[in-house]
């Protein structure tokens, strides 16, 4: 919980900085990195901490051979996302700030890559450190601006990538400089087909995609923007809880003969239940009181986002179940499931997008909420209805290795 205060409380900084329109331009400036960071990443991290649950004794060459894999990818993500800065026609005074931010995907697929391996090992005391610092030295660079009085759009883009630049050194100096990226032929081709596989379902619509924030971005003022951001900031609270359960989920479940074991299955459900009753209370008082909040805490100006916190809350009760039940999946080395839920996340979004669609941020907050139910009906019947993963038997490494990455 306090990676989520030290969060909000950098956003709502920026926002009473900045007003609705600055805080809808940064929120449109950082679009294109993170959709692609995010949607180019292959499933590379996930796959890294599966490969190390399920192959322990080859953790040295999992790890090599992700760094290689990563360094290559992270090359093509930087020039795919600078060409679609110059050509995605983004507001002008987003599309400076866009190629500034361009450096955020290497940063973010090496960062999560590391807190992977973290998390594969169980050193989630270190894990949580590392997240709540890079939080902190962000919330430092932005008080520090409110006291000196910068009120630059520019300068919030460079705050943030300090603060990708914390959390990259720093999981990489945890995990280790060794050993040095190299490339294993059968971890290559193991990581690229979980990765591949269970990357459609680690792409979510909101969360990585941000397909509604796109949506608003392309058609509506930036002032609509940021007050869509505003109320994502206030649910961030509810998001954490799925989050973080979800991060116990992956491991109990791989470690767990992939789901199998009766005990690993008992705690799973005693996870759900705990989130479930967790998130709806959250909420409830975000519901009731979300208006009074957003006003409270950005100023009069964010008024308007009473109504779309509202949606936006019940939708986050619904994302965190979502996103437990996926991570175990995961975990149990059905990838499948997830990717069919996620890619009727999608689809269903920009449909109701479209058919609620009248000119207001409104009608993209109705359609997140809706495709947050539709999508989670979908993962828990394809879930229940397919079986356990079959074991499968781990190929030799044999010492074969490729050049450096």
């Amino acid at each position: 919980m306090l990676l989520v205060l030290l969060l909000a409380v950098a956003n709502i900084v920026v926002g009473r900085l900045l007003g609705a329109e600055g805080r809808g331009i940064v929120a449109a400036g950082t679009l294109i990195p993170m959709i692609v960071g995010y949607a180019g990443e292959l499933g590379l991290p996930v796959a890294t901490g599966y490969l190390i649950n399920v192959r322990a004794k080859d953790r040295e060459q999992i790890v090599a051979t992700a760094r290689s894999l990563a360094l290559t990818l992270s090359g093509v993500l930087l020039l795919v996302s600078t060409a679609l800065s110059l050509l995605v026609p983004l507001p002008s005074a987003a599309r400076g700030l866009s190629l500034v931010f361009g450096p955020f995907v290497f940063l973010n697929l090496f960062y999560r890559l590391h807190l992977t391996v973290l998390q594969a090992d169980l050193r989630l005391r270190i894990f949580n450190t590392i997240r709540v610092l890079g939080a902190a030295a962000y919330v430092v660079v932005i008080l520090g601006y409110a006291v000196i009085g910068i009120t630059s759009e520019v300068a919030v883009v460079v705050a943030l990538l300090l603060l990708n630049v914390v959390y990259c050194a720093s999981t990489w100096a945890f995990v280790g400089t060794k050993p040095s990226p190299h490339s294993y032929r059968p971890l290559s081709k193991a990581l690229l087909s979980y990765g591949i596989r269970a990357h459609a379902g680690n792409v979510s619509a909101v969360d990585a995609l941000r397909v509604d924030q796109l949506v608003l971005a392309l058609f509506l003022e930036p002032t609509q923007l940021g007050l869509y951001v505003a109320a994502m900031t206030i649910i961030t609270a509810n998001r954490v809880i799925g989050t973080s359960v979800g991060v116990m989920c992956f491991p109990l479940a791989a470690k767990g003969d992939r789901g199998r074991d009766p005990g690993a299955r008992r705690q799973f459900r005693a996870l759900i239940a705990t989130t479930a009753a967790l998130s709806g209370l959250v909420a409830l008082v975000e519901f009731i009181l979300g208006g009074t909040v957003l006003t409270a805490l950005f100023g009069a100006e964010f008024a308007g986002a009473g109504r779309i916190l509202q949606l936006l809350a019940i939708a986050s009760v619904f994302m965190n179940l979502r996103q437990m039940y996926a991570d175990w999946l995961r975990g149990c080395g059905r990838p499948g499931p997830v990717a069919y839920s996620e890619a009727v996340s999608v689809v269903s979004l920009m449909l109701f997008a479209i058919l609620l669609w009248d000119g207001s941020v409104l009608a993209v907050a109705w359609a997140v909420s809706i495709s947050s139910v539709v999508s989670l009906a979908c993962l828990v019947l394809i879930g229940v209805r397919t079986g356990p993963a079959p074991v499968q038997e781990e190929a030799p490494i044999n010492g074969e290795v490729q050049g450096c990455g």
